[in-house]
C-alpha cells in the first residue's frame, strides 16, 4: 500500500464537537487532528479484527421465517432505542 497525503476540512457539531474538544482539553491528544487520526486508526484495526472474527465463524443456517423474525425483533429494538434516545439518529 502506497502512502498518500490528503487534507480534508471537517465540521463537527453537537456531541461529536464536544467530545473532540474534550479530548484535547483533557490532553488525551495534542490536537484535534491527532484525535481524529487516532479514531480512524482504531476504527480500521477494530474493523479488521471483526472481519477476521467473522471469517472464522461458521455460517449460521437460518430459515427465511427465522430471518424475518430476527429482523422484526431488531427493528422493534431500534424503534425502542430511537424513542428513548431522541437525540440519536438510529436507523437500519
Amino acid at each position: 500500500m502506497q502512502a498518500t497525503d490528503t487534507t480534508s476540512a471537517l465540521e463537527f457539531r453537537g456531541l461529536e464537537a464536544e467530545l473532540l474538544e474534550e479530548t484535547v482539553r483533557l490532553e488525551l491528544f495534542n490536537s484535534k487532528s491527532e484525535a481524529i487520526r487516532a479514531a480512524i486508526m482504531k476504527y480500521a484495526v477494530e474493523r479488521k479484527n471483526m472481519s477476521n472474527r467473522l471469517k472464522s465463524q461458521k455460517p449460521r443456517e437460518v430459515s427465511p421465517d427465522e430471518l424475518e423474525s430476527d429482523l422484526q425483533s431488531l427493528e422493534e429494538h431500534l424503534d425502542w432505542c430511537s424513542a428513548r434516545h431522541k437525540h440519536l439518529d438510529i436507523r437500519l
